[in-house]
């Protein structure tokens, strides 16, 4: 079965750069919610000063550039979750709440092993030259338990999601 992408959804994706005139070094989305963010992933981010996002602009790509200093990240209080988000001015293609999975839809549709996921990332091999050019990816649920993944740094919903991935699709 073929996976409803939401509209619009490759145009909120950027390619993050740590030098303008260097290769992407992997990907975030533009989410819209209280406030706005990008959200990548932790490993991506830590340690850089500034972030060059290259974004598709209406004629023609553009960057925008992000001081971590004055905007620092918020990272997952367990080091082992990879997620970084960063509070940013609103952007033209942002996901909203309405186009992500909800504990609503949860609890009405369910998730279930076996369901299709997506997701949208970076070919690092051709990224694109007039616009970005982010790729779909498809995997599956795998596992879904009531466990919960333990460690040092304390304990997280275990699940697994099997897919090809590759680096850029962090």
């Amino acid at each position: 079965m073929a996976a409803i992408l939401p509209p619009n959804l490759k145009e909120t994706i950027a390619f993050i750069f740590a030098d303008k005139d260097a290769d992407p070094i992997g990907t975030g989305f533009f989410l819209a919610a209280d406030k706005n963010f990008l959200v990548t992933a932790r490993h991506v981010i830590e340690g850089l000063d500034k972030l060059y996002l290259r974004i598709n602009g209406k004629k023609k790509i553009k960057f925008i550039t992000v001081d971590l200093d004055k905007q620092p990240p918020k990272y997952h209080a367990n080091p082992a979750i990879d997620i970084a988000v960063i509070k940013i001015r609103k952007q033209e293609h942002m996901l909203n709440r309405g186009m992500l999975i909800d504990d609503k839809f949860q609890e009405i549709v369910g998730l279930y092993e076996g369901d299709d996921v997506f997701f949208v990332g970076l070919l690092p091999q051709f990224y694109g030259n007039l616009r970005n050019t982010p790729v779909v990816r498809k995997g599956s649920i795998a596992l879904i338990t009531d466990e919960y993944f333990e460690d040092e740094d304390g304990s997280a919903p275990y699940f697994y999601i099997e897919a090809n991935c590759y680096p850029g699709n962090s």
